[in-house]
């Protein structure tokens, strides 16, 4: 039977799981918002997508179509193009690599020859981390 947890066992519950480092502290930004600490979250990822990875893709699928299209179509700063280095990742994440060159890096990130995100952002570490997942 499940019982209803109380605010204020809850607070204590999130503060206790802040204590062992399972949970991110909480945010200056949106104090309201909560997330697993990052060696959490990699370790779940992990084991979803060894155990279940039609689920790794279906979901790395989502965040790709959901960043690509939240982007701004032809980003002028590096907080902008931000999104459309996270939709390389995942298109790559979720097997869908032609497309996320395609749709994302040749038209909206390096915009053809041009190498905007080098060239006019000087995002040599960004644009590396994002182009991993190709190889």
């Amino acid at each position: 039977m499940a019982t209803e947890l109380s605010e204020t066992h809850g607070l204590r519950l999130l503060d206790d799981l802040r204590g062992l480092g399972l949970v991110a502290e909480q945010s200056k930004h949106d104090p309201d918002e909560f997330d697993a600490h990052p060696l959490v979250r990699e370790h779940f990822g992990a084991r979803l997508k060894a155990e279940r990875p039609e689920a790794w893709r279906a979901g790395n699928g989502r965040l790709y179509e959901h960043l690509r299209d939240s982007a701004k179509p032809l980003p002028d700063t590096l907080a902008e193009m931000a999104p459309l280095f996270q939709a390389m990742y995942h298109g790559c994440q979720a097997g869908r690599h032609q497309e996320g060159y395609d749709e994302v890096c040749r038209p909206r990130v390096t915009r053809g020859s041009q190498h905007y995100q080098i060239h006019n952002l000087g995002a040599f570490g960004a644009d590396l981390a994002a182009i991993a997942g190709f190889f």
